[in-house]
């Protein structure tokens, strides 16, 4: 049997329960048949969003233990190779912060000829990392990025519930 994606009901059911992103599948004989997202794909949205209020977000990128969850990294770069640079750039920065007494970096701005590279612990080994332009305004993007982070750090705790 041949499923068809519903999209304006996935529309409909995020506006009336935001939190638990549904997909609708019609299948051929008119029966429906709902089920959830895939972990990947409900990340994927959140960096979507994220790029949709940042404007200057050129990319995203959501890693936990050094592992790629999702990106919105373009077709051609490796993303394997990325979160391994993003998790040593930010394990350096936290020892780094704690070899001068301080708490663990909550946000790390790396900033290069491109532009900047903007990292934010969501929770635990999670981080959230932003590749902007050299025009962004780092301060709304940082706000972006900690509005996101819930969103992520929510889905996450879900799936840790359902397993």
């Amino acid at each position: 049997m041949r499923e068809q994606y519903y999209h304006s009901a996935d529309r409909l059911l995020s506006r009336y329960n935001p939190g638990r992103i549904r997909r609708v599948v019609l299948y051929a004989s008119g029966r429906r048949r709902v089920t959830e997202r895939s972990r990947g794909e409900r990340l994927r949205r959140v960096l979507g969003e994220l790029q949709s209020l940042s404007p200057d977000v050129k990319a995203g990128v959501v890693i936990s233990g050094g592992e790629t969850l999702a990106s919105t990294l373009p077709e051609g770069v490796d993303s394997e190779r990325v979160s391994a640079m993003i998790s040593a750039l930010f394990n350096l920065a936290g020892r780094t912060a704690r070899e001068q007494g301080r708490d663990a970096p909550r946000n790390v701005k790396v900033r290069n000829e491109l532009g900047y590279v903007l990292l934010s612990r969501v929770d635990g080994e999670t981080v959230l990392a932003a590749i902007t332009g050299t025009e962004a305004r780092i301060g709304l993007i940082f706000y972006d990025m900690r509005n996101a982070g819930r969103e992520i750090s929510r889905i996450l705790k879900e799936e840790e519930g359902e397993a």
